[in-house]
């Protein structure tokens, strides 16, 4: 609901790890608790983007964009479209 829909605002700000945006209406109660802890995750996110990020784009490009790769031996994709001639038998 709304908490999920703050974390992602939170997310998306440029500069929410210093000031992060207000809080939607009705959680004001836990105020203080949800811009503490939208700042850690902020700080979460940004550290595992750092560490991680390098080990992952290759798996990711592959996950992503395997349609837009030619098929080759090179790039481990050796089967086509049923009816091609890379067709697997």
């Amino acid at each position: 609901g709304r908490v999920q829909q703050y974390f992602r605002v939170v997310l998306a700000s440029t500069n929410s790890h210093r000031t992060p945006p207000p809080v939607p209406p009705g959680l004001g109660l836990i105020q203080p608790e949800l811009m503490g802890l939208g700042v850690n995750f902020v700080n979460f996110v940004n550290f595992n983007k750092k560490v991680y990020g390098p080990f992952y784009v290759s798996i990711l490009k592959n996950l992503l964009f395997i349609d837009m790769q030619a098929p080759t031996p090179q790039n481990g994709i050796t089967q086509g479209p049923p009816g091609s001639p890379l067709q697997s038998k």
